[in-house]
């Protein structure tokens, strides 16, 4: 019973606030004098995936630049429908995707189900970058992908 009162005679002190002090002093800058972040990562649109091709530009794979993955400048296409295309040397993966607006991740489910994969998308204008999520095994890896150009064609 000692080991009880003196438990909660601890418990009662550890959660007991000593500041009794204001911060009416505080100093806030003006918004205008503080510099704004730059445009990234906000929820990502279905129109940013589907109104461009895509080309994985850099591969990370355990945070080493892997430069001779089959995914360097293989090509990610989305359509409105749900389907998607990721085509580079020597592979082809279809199927469709599924785009949690919230969450900014995008599912891929593979015609191949040894394909699936699923990306956390950080992204800007010109941009993405895919960053491998546990569910699949792809936690390890990144990606960064750039709008493909017009006179790009492959």
């Amino acid at each position: 019973m000692k080991y009880f009162i003196f438990s909660v005679l601890i418990i009662c002190v550890a959660c007991k606030t000593d500041s009794t002090t204001d911060n009416k002093d505080k100093v806030v800058p003006a918004a205008s004098s503080q510099k704004a972040a730059p445009q990234s990562s906000d929820n990502i649109e279905k129109s940013t995936l589907t109104n461009n091709s895509w080309i994985v530009e850099i591969v990370l794979d355990n945070g080493q630049i892997s430069a001779n993955n089959n995914w360097i400048e293989s090509i990610v296409e989305f359509k409105e429908n749900g389907s998607y295309s990721w085509k580079g040397e020597g592979f082809s993966n279809l199927g469709k995707y599924n785009l949690d607006l919230n969450k900014n991740i995008v599912l891929l489910e593979s015609d191949n189900p040894d394909l699936n994969s699923e990306w956390s998308i950080k992204h800007n204008k010109a941009m993405m970058v895919w960053i491998g999520t546990p569910k699949f095994g792809h936690h390890a890896m990144q990606l960064k992908l750039v709008k493909k150009s017009s006179n790009l064609e492959k």
